[in-house]
């Protein structure tokens, strides 16, 4: 079994709205990064689209350090950044560490 609680069922995950950057210098494998923290954050959060709404949090998934995408759009929607794949995770363990902040 993977990390994470057990759900007593779908509506308790925390929806987290997946946004990666453009992919114009990408320095590491952005989607192996999304996929590791889909595994970590099992049974306690679902990752999907940003453009499934409503989300209880943005994953913004940069490729550099840059991290330039246009964020505008999220604005009042609690929002994490990766940028490197280290960051993944502190920010596995942010989200675990304040579950309950995010759910509506």
């Amino acid at each position: 079994m993977k990390k994470g609680r057990l759900p007593g069922s779908w509506r308790d995950l925390i929806k987290i709205g997946l946004k990666y950057c453009g992919g114009c210098n990408p320095l590491y494998d952005r989607k192996a990064v999304a996929d590791l923290l889909a595994d970590e954050l099992a049974g306690l959060a679902e990752i999907v689209s940003y453009q499934q709404r409503p989300m209880d949090l943005i994953l913004v998934i940069s490729g550099c350090p840059s991290a330039c995408p246009d964020l505008a759009e999220f604005a009042g929607i609690p929002l994490i950044r990766v940028c490197r794949p280290e960051d993944a995770a502190a920010v596995a363990a942010e989200i675990a560490a304040a579950e309950n902040s995010f759910k509506k």
